[in-house]
């Protein structure tokens, strides 16, 4: 079952029975106001590479460090987003 404790800081572990990372981090950037184009042009990278990353199940965690930056939040921030969508929480 589902823990809190499922996300650590450095590493975001592989849970099956939820939805993969991707989706989730597409929503999150959704829901922040940014558009995937933004964020991709803060990383420097072109918009379909950003859609390739995030279209798989368990992007890198530098990438998501990447993403957080480029949303303008620190990783523990980034994190703690992820796992409030994770359990289906308001943040």
């Amino acid at each position: 079952p589902y823990t809190s404790q499922c996300l650590t800081k450095k590493k975001l572990i592989k849970s099956s029975h939820l939805e993969h990372k991707g989706m989730i981090v597409n929503q999150i950037i959704e829901e922040s106001g940014f558009t995937k184009a933004d964020i991709a042009r803060k990383m420097r990278i072109k918009p379909q590479t950003l859609n390739t990353i995030l279209s798989g199940e368990n992007p890198r965690q530098s990438t998501l460090t990447r993403i957080a930056e480029a949303m303008g939040i620190s990783e523990t921030e980034f994190v703690r987003l992820m796992e409030a969508k994770l359990a289906g929480k308001p943040y």
